[in-house]
């Protein structure tokens, strides 16, 4: 992987191995994997956005719009990692526990262009961050289903997520929404058949966005990603 020579870099020219490929990114923008570090002992998890081209969606909704969208939410979870998980998590938990993985580093990933070697630029390939491996913190547990107990502590963990960001102010976080919303999502709008659900979206939108509790949204509060000790 071209990016192993940016975590020996930043590691103190550690060795770095790619253990293994966890999952692809949606739309194949990119994977998720497991690498080790000999200078910290332990794992890291490594998310790499590929910039280099338009992958085609699996059910068809692809183009420029979509690719900038996609782009953007990337973006926005590489902010969430490096200016506000720690916060969250030094505000809520032991040092030795986690609401969500603390991060390393993240920077855009280069390569060098095709030019002749005296005219060599670097150009921007995708761009990656360096998380925390919850598996090696002890959150190595993952459940398809879910006792009632079990369920309370992900409602649980929602609940203290959403309260800490009402007071919280984050400006470089996406001003609205999460990745769904009825602005990002105009070209899948025309598409429904009309219906009385679509009479309302707009009014819909605009309640959601003038509600006076505003909070921070998790975008993917889905079973398979709850991580549990």
């Amino acid at each position: 992987m071209q990016y192993l020579s940016t975590l020996t870099a930043h590691f103190s020219q550690s060795e770095c191995k790619v253990i293994d490929i966890i999952q692809s990114l949606w739309s194949d923008y990119g994977h998720i994997s497991r690498c080790s570090v000999s200078a910290l002992d332990t794992s890291v998890i490594v998310k790499y956005v590929d910039l280099r081209s338009i992958p085609d969606h699996p059910r068809g909704w692809s183009g420029a719009v979509s690719h900038q969208r996609k782009l953007a939410s990337y973006q926005n979870e590489q902010e969430f990692y490096t200016s506000y998980a720690q916060s969250l998590n030094t505000h809520y938990t032991p040092s030795s526990h986690r609401m969500v993985p603390n991060i390393y580093f993240s920077e855009p990933h280069l390569i060098q262009d095709n030019q002749p070697l005296e005219e060599k630029k670097s150009v921007q390939e995708g761009f990656l961050f360096v998380l925390e491996d919850l598996d090696a913190l002890g959150y190595s547990y993952r459940f398809m289903t879910l006792s009632r107990s079990e369920i309370s502590v992900c409602v649980r963990w929602l609940a203290q997520f959403h309260a800490y960001f009402l007071t919280q102010d984050t400006p470089d976080l996406w001003p609205q929404g999460t990745y769904w919303h009825l602005a990002t999502r105009q070209t899948e709008f025309a598409a429904m058949p009309e219906s009385e659900l679509k009479d309302a979206a707009v009014s819909i939108a605009q309640k959601l966005q003038s509600a006076r509790f505003q909070t921070l949204l998790h975008g993917d509060a889905k079973l398979a990603n709850f991580c549990f000790s």
